[in-house]
């Protein structure tokens, strides 16, 4: 017999592919299930916010991301200035709301991405976060409700409740976003670490305490992840190694909160942190127990914006919700919520499930609840977004008890089904309202009348959109209500905005109409500039005691330091000073639109403005000699030379019958003292500013000023002495 010879076998392409993809189906087949399940719970969110890349940069948007330079490019100095400033900087003052991580992703969204002022992006980002929390909360119900199809019908009804459009709608609800992963995130690591030991156990904790930085810096409100997991260990508490457990689980929380409250209130002490707003929540002007009763009461219109979403506004400022006051509407509101207590007790017992994700919206929402402490607004629908779960939780439990009950288990499904449509198509028709700044001050008109906030918006919106005379009424209209609204604030409680935006309104108006006469003088159109401007009057004398009290509320906050909020007052005042002294004139007021003039000049000397307020008032009063004299010390004082130009024009004009005002030098033009009209006249000025020196408390420069008057120019001293009186008005 001869030798066997070895023989390789035969490759077979076509069996070891098939072999290969055999091998590999029980992976893959893994990765699969998954795959499908965030498909199918994400899908009804795609659908719901699918108009919700069309919206632009609504309400805060264009302040935090729009009109912040630190965006603009993705450089280790721009970081650092978001690090170190909190999350108003730099469109407004410093305030007590610390957000850099979500800071950092409108930057990772401008600069990185290169979305710039394109919101698509922005969107993008904020419906893949959404989404993920929906892959968590489906998670999280499959931990507590392990039936096939009720843990995707949570988290699909959830993802498409129409309270959470603000969240995700808005761009800049990406903070809700970002804290809302935190939690639920954070909440399933802590849960897996309890599962685990030795480097696992190390390796969960060490990721809980990531996210929770994470959400912490984001939104101040994902410290109620500490809470989740008290709450938690409350109700399911085993033996003391889950205390152990515990306590590491929360120490890897607090560290991230200690962190958080270290910087926020280095930050504050560093910049002067703002006050909160009486306009935004009105329960700063209430007593304790009043707001507290008026914090629950706001409970109750939160409960029925998840039960009943038809209803939905961006804001809620004053005077949308009132104070507490024992309302039929109160006692409702009380009732609710005793009855919610009520049931969470009855469910302690029956149903732990269920009472948990009661108990956990309470625990999210507190925080935002202004029960613990008064927060920046009254009520806001971005609170709700986590608190909606329990709300979708309990419903399905509820349906599947009810469905088991009559033996008919497939109506669940199909009731859940019919929920979830609902939801969603109110979503997608929410997300329209958020398309521009104009369509969602509209919508916020109709279903909170009663805010000031809501109807200013509105008329800014009006008159930004278009100068004709319709959408100016129409702007005209909405200040008016808003201002009727805000009739019964005081001054040192209210806010300038409303009634700065009224001015700019009636200005436009009173112009419109004056333009309109020009065309063809009419009783009609020339009526109806004096009305605006006289409404105008009324409307700035108000602004300015407004603004003077804010003045006064920032001085005392620390009268060593010009805040930026100090610097916008003053600022602020200037321009209302201006356009009072110009409506007077318009009015033909020209006593009262000289002696303001007077004032504005006492106030900013060295603006040339002034001076050439103060000339143009003194020339409306038939007084061209102290139109004359007002550039005069306009150029004694600022130096500036486009005084030159309307002096000469004086001049020209008969003031200097010889003609000898000016003298030509290689410099250029120079006042001639040797020319009478003109050497009475600089006398006269140098009067003027020894009084505005003296009125600003400066009497060593009034008396610098004063000797170089008599050497230099041979005034007499007694002249000096004859200033104009500065009068303070109003």
């Amino acid at each position: 017999m001869g030798r066997k010879k070895n023989r390789q076998p035969v490759t077979n392409h076509a069996t070891q592919a098939k072999f290969e993809a055999v091998r590999a189906t029980p992976k893959f087949r893994r990765w699969l299930k998954p795959a499908l399940i965030t498909v199918m719970v994400c899908l009804p969110a795609l659908l719901a916010y699918s108009d919700s890349f069309h919206a632009g940069f609504t309400q805060d948007n264009e302040f935090i991301i729009l009109g912040n330079p630190a965006l603009r490019a993705a450089t280790s100095a721009n970081v650092g200035e978001i690090l170190e400033h909190t999350y108003w900087w730099p469109t407004t003052t410093e305030v007590g709301v610390y957000r850099p991580i979500t800071t950092l992703s409108y930057l990772l969204n401008y600069s990185v991405f290169g979305n710039q002022e394109d919101p698509f992006g922005y969107h993008v980002v904020n419906l893949l976060l959404h989404c993920m929390n929906v892959v968590l909360v489906y998670l999280l119900a499959k931990r507590f409700i392990p039936t096939n199809w009720l843990p995707e019908l949570i988290a699909m009804a959830w993802a498409v409740h129409p309270v959470t459009t603000e969240s995700v709608t808005n761009i800049v609800g990406r903070a809700d976003l970002l804290a809302g992963a935190a939690i639920l995130g954070g909440f399933l690591l802590y849960l897996r670490s309890k599962e685990s030991s030795g480097w696992g156990r190390i390796g969960y904790l060490s990721s809980l305490c990531a996210v929770t930085v994470v959400g912490v810096f984001s939104k101040e409100n994902a410290v109620a992840i500490l809470g989740v997991v008290i709450l938690y260990e409350f109700i399911f508490l085993k033996d003391k190694k889950d205390l152990r457990n515990a306590a590491w689980g929360c120490l890897a929380i607090v560290v991230p909160i200690a962190l958080l409250l270290y910087q926020r209130e280095r930050l504050i002490k560093t910049f002067h942190s703002q006050p909160p707003s009486f306009l935004d929540n009105p329960l700063f002007g209430a007593g304790f127990i009043q707001a507290k009763l008026t914090a629950i009461a706001v409970m109750g219109r939160y409960v029925w914006r998840l039960i009943w979403p038809t209803s939905l506004s961006s804001d809620y400022s004053y005077d949308q919700i009132p104070l507490a006051s024992g309302s039929l509407r109160d006692w409702i509101s009380w009732g609710a919520i005793a009855a919610i207590l009520a049931a969470a007790v009855f469910l302690y017992k029956r149903n732990r499930t269920a009472f948990f994700f009661v108990t956990f919206a309470f625990v999210v929402f507190i925080p935002t609840s202004n029960l613990l402490f008064n927060i920046g607004t009254i009520m806001a629908e971005r609170f709700l977004y986590l608190p909606a779960i329990a709300l979708t939780v309990c419903l399905a439990l509820l349906i599947r008890a009810l469905s088991e009950r009559v033996g008919k288990s497939v109506l669940a499904p199909i009731a859940m089904a019919l929920i979830l449509g609902a939801w969603g198509i109110r979503t997608y028709i929410r997300n329209k309202d958020w398309r521009d700044g104009l369509n969602l001050a509209s919508a916020s008109v109709k279903t909170s009348p009663q805010s000031y906030k809501t109807h200013t918006v509105l008329a800014y919106q009006l008159f930004n959109s278009g100068q004709s005379k319709s959408n100016i009424d129409a702007s005209l209209a909405e200040s008016e209500e808003a201002m009727a609204i805000l009739k019964d604030v005081p001054d040192e409680r209210n806010e300038i905005g409303t009634y700065f935006n009224a001015d700019s309104e009636y200005r436009a108006k009173g112009e419109l109409s004056e333009e309109a006469n020009k065309s063809g003088p009419d009783f009609m159109t020339q009526s109806a500039a004096t009305h605006a401007y006289q409404r105008e009057l009324e409307i700035l004398i108000h602004a300015l005691r407004i603004n003077k009290k804010a003045g006064e509320t920032q001085e005392a906050l620390d009268p060593s330091v010009a805040t930026p909020e100090l610097q916008y007052i003053r600022e602020m005042s200037r321009h209302l000073y201006y356009q009072l002294a110009q409506t007077f004139l318009k009015l033909g007021k020209t006593d009262e639109g000289y002696r303001t003039a007077l004032y504005i000049r006492a106030l900013y000397p060295k603006d040339p403005r002034a001076s050439l307020l103060v000339s143009e008032a003194a020339a409306s009063g038939g007084r061209k000699d102290d139109a004359a004299v007002a550039l005069v010390a306009g150029l004694l004082i600022t130096e500036d030379k486009s005084l030159l130009s309307p002096l000469n024009s004086f001049y020209r004009n008969g003031l200097d019958p010889r003609g000898c005002a000016f003298i030509n030098t290689a410099g250029g033009p120079v006042l001639n003292n040797a020319c009478e009209p003109i050497h009475s006249e600089i006398c006269e000025a140098y009067s003027d500013v020894i009084q505005i020196m003296r009125w600003d408390l400066k009497p060593e420069v009034a008396g610098q000023t004063k000797s170089i008057a008599i050497r230099q120019f041979g005034c007499a001293e007694q002249s000096l002495e004859q200033g104009r009186k500065i009068q303070e008005f109003p």
